[in-house]
């Protein structure tokens, strides 16, 4: 007979694995690793909180050639699953892993870029155009902005206090704002 269970279940299975996910994001930049794209942390972790769930709440109705899940009384189910999350992401490794030395073997499809483009950043070395141009641009108006008023400054010798016009003071929150965003954006790339 159908459990009534099964909604729940999947909502349990939506707010479990994102969670998890989402400790796992917060985890990569406590533990340094590169995952630029956030593909193991999403994918890798989703993929076996997903699989190690399906061993708890698996139900014999809806997949018949198996005796259920924990919920069901068949906890056996739950080492199935991990053996079966093991043996995935072992095939994921070494099949990755082969394709990816032999690419690297090949003249010009190398895995690392060099350093110096790395600095430089991959989005102007590989693309020809940098994303970030807008902070670029607000850091430039901000340098010249806060040179004229340190000039001001030296040149009124303390006598009075220098003025700031408003657009002055809304451009320097524009670029802190701009700046933080873009900090946070690259996040932690400069703690490796």
């Amino acid at each position: 007979m159908k459990n009534c269970h099964f909604y729940a279940c999947s909502i349990l299975f939506g707010v479990l694995g994102s969670l998890v996910c989402n400790v796992a994001m917060a985890l990569k930049h406590f533990l340094r690793y590169d995952d630029a794209l956030d593909v193991f942390t999403v994918h890798g972790v989703g993929a076996i909180v997903g699989n190690m769930l399906t061993g708890v709440f698996a139900q014999k109705y809806y997949a018949e050639n198996i005796e259920g899940g924990w919920i069901d009384g068949h906890p056996i189910q739950i080492l199935h699953q991990l053996i079966d999350t093991l043996a995935g992401f072992t095939w994921s490794f070494v099949v990755s892993f082969i394709i990816l030395f032999v690419l690297n073997l090949i003249p010009g499809l190398q895995l690392r870029v060099s350093e110096q483009d790395e600095h430089t950043g991959l989005d102007l070395t590989e693309h020809g155009f940098s994303s970030y141009e807008h902070v670029d641009e607000l850091k430039r108006h901000f340098d010249t902005k806060l040179s004229s008023l340190s000039l001001t400054v030296s040149t009124i010798e303390e006598k009075e206090p220098p003025k700031l016009i408003k657009d002055d003071l809304s451009s320097i929150s524009v670029y802190k704002k701009t700046l933080w965003c873009t900090l946070i954006d690259r996040g932690w790339q400069f703690v490796r």
